[in-house]
């Protein structure tokens, strides 16, 4: 039976895609036939900025398969299993087939994560695990919601929460920026808005 695959480009646009490879629950090396099997199966595909294929232009991947230099891992290739990177990266790779390559926009946006474990709700934003140093920033007086931030040669790079959903997305902007980590200290202490013991005494 032959199915036929479109690609949401724009809301309630969609345009037909003549290839496509979905795969759910596998891991993320490339053994595909045809043109998917001259992209290298080591760390899924290997991507630039712009989630195009290095081996072939007229190739982008999206969400756990693919590997892409993230300015917040200093320009390393990262792959992140985490839905709303899938999504956002399908968004991007739709809109990014339409154009040159030259034209393209990159995925810059710091990932995101979350689990919620009973009472806990567990979130992270960023590349907490690059961290060289790990402290808490802000924290409520009963200790049950804080905020950890993690840095790395003088910078922001992931943050953790526990119980904190509306302070996670605060950082969330921050990361984007790819502030100075005393710099967000100093604009943790200054927000009214941060948790009741704000422990990022400088």
């Amino acid at each position: 039976m032959a199915v036929q695959v479109f690609v949401p480009v724009q809301k309630f646009r969609f345009l037909p895609a003549v290839a496509a490879s979905v795969a759910k629950y596998n891991s993320p090396t490339v053994q595909v036939a045809g043109r998917l099997a001259r992209v290298p199966a080591l760390a899924g595909v290997v991507c630039d900025a712009t989630l195009t294929a290095a081996a072939d232009p007229d190739i982008l991947a999206a969400g756990d398969i693919a590997s892409w230099p993230h300015p917040l891992a200093g320009a390393e290739l990262v792959r992140v299993e985490h839905w709303t990177v899938a999504a956002e990266h399908g968004m991007l790779a739709g809109r990014n087939a339409l154009l040159d390559p030259a034209e393209r926009r990159p995925h810059e946006l710091p990932p995101y994560f979350w689990s919620d474990q009973y009472e806990v709700k567990i979130q992270a934003v960023g590349f907490p695990a690059r961290a060289h140093q790990l402290e808490i920033l802000e924290s409520s007086p009963d200790g049950d919601r804080f905020v950890a931030a993690g840095a790395r040669d003088g910078r922001l790079v992931g943050v953790i929460a526990f119980n904190a959903a509306k302070r996670l997305a605060w950082y969330r902007r921050q990361l984007a920026g790819r502030p100075g980590y005393d710099e967000v200290c100093d604009a943790v202490l200054a927000d009214e808005k941060a948790l009741g013991a704000r422990v990022a005494a400088r």
